[in-house]
């Protein structure tokens, strides 16, 4: 697997979105091929703004799991480590089983911070990756400030 960003300590951030399905026509072009570089551009821009040497854990993606398949250490650990949840909203997304398992175990987490008062509690900060109507999205994200027109 690519791994720009290493994951030997915490992520920054968790950057969860619905993997599209490889069609066959497209051959060997990677379908997630802009989220992937979403990503590598986070990770560096991350590394810019800290003093984390080549190779910190910025950033943490799953480009491995599929559908029906169980979730591996990594991303569990990543979960429950990392300091900001970022997810691509699409309408993909929310019909997606593995990104509401990611956002729910997430959540749990949130919670029990909140409910220990371990201070800080890690946000959740959602991108807008394909317009979705706000009336579509689930209670849970709708709560969650999405919409930022006023960038242009």
């Amino acid at each position: 697997m690519d791994d720009p960003c290493g994951y030997s300590r915490a992520p920054y951030f968790f950057l969860s979105y619905a993997h599209t399905p490889k069609r066959g026509s497209q051959g060997d072009m990677d379908p997630d091929m802009w989220v992937w570089r979403l990503f590598r551009d986070l990770c560096d821009h991350i590394l810019q703004l800290t003093a984390e040497p080549a190779g910190s854990p910025v950033g943490f993606i799953d480009r491995t799991t599929t559908v029906g398949e169980g979730w591996h250490e990594r991303l569990t650990e990543a979960l429950a480590t990392c300091r900001v949840f970022v997810p691509l909203y699409s309408p993909r997304y929310f019909r997606s089983d593995m990104c509401g398992r990611e956002w729910y175990a997430f959540s749990q987490r949130m919670a029990l911070q909140t409910a220990r008062s371990f201070g800080e509690v890690a946000p959740i900060v959602p991108a807008l990756w394909v317009p979705v109507h706000p009336a579509q999205l689930p209670f849970t994200a709708a709560a969650l400030q999405f919409n930022h027109s006023g960038f242009g």
